[in-house]
């Protein structure tokens, strides 16, 4: 009956080694997961934001010269309120971007737009918090090529960006992933 104790003395300890590690890389996978989750969450927020916002500039350049109608729009809408339009002016863009003759602005404003929403408008401030989230390249890593108005009156933004996982899963052949964020909103007239 010894010996076949003494053969199964290191069993344990192996088996818990094996479990322990599996076990801490599932956390870690969970917690990369997590980090993505949240960094796909807050730019897709950001990005209904904008464009709600965005869907609203045909109306305020109408009627820019009656203050009182902008600011129980924008109040009205639950986008933002009047100070915040004054105080910063990337929240409305005196352009007419959303003028079909003129489709190369809809990607500066949204991008414009969506720092406004990120980061109160600091590009320095969006960029760290874009990076402290893992997106690669932070704020230039964000393409906003294929916004759009589309032949229905519907603002369309898009962003594509990358992510990085929050622990090197190379080993796994895990590359970072590419997301692709999508808000509409149909523009106010």
């Amino acid at each position: 009956m010894r010996k076949v104790l003494k053969r199964d003395e290191g069993v344990l300890t192996v088996e818990a080694c094996l479990c322990l590690t599996l076990f801490m890389f599932l956390i870690l996978f969970l917690y990369s997961f997590f980090g993505i989750f949240e960094a796909q969450t807050k730019i897709q927020h950001t990005l209904l934001q904008a464009a709600q916002s965005m869907s609203l500039d045909a109306v305020a350049s109408s009627n820019l010269n009656d203050q009182e109608k902008i600011k129980n729009l924008y109040d009205i809408a639950g986008v933002i309120g009047f100070k915040a339009q004054n105080d910063h002016p990337e929240f409305v863009a005196p352009e007419q971007w959303y003028d079909p003759s003129v489709p190369e602005f809809i990607d500066s404003i949204a991008k414009e737009r969506f720092i406004a929403y990120f980061a109160s408008g600091d590009e320095k401030k969006a960029d760290e918090f874009l990076q402290a989230l893992r997106v690669t390249n932070g704020i230039s890593g964000l393409d906003f090529s294929k916004c759009e108005i589309d032949s229905e009156g519907n603002l369309n933004l898009s962003v594509t960006y990358t992510v990085e996982y929050m622990f090197d899963y190379k080993v796994f052949g895990m590359d970072p992933l590419t997301i692709t964020s999508c808000a509409s909103s149909k523009m106010w007239k």
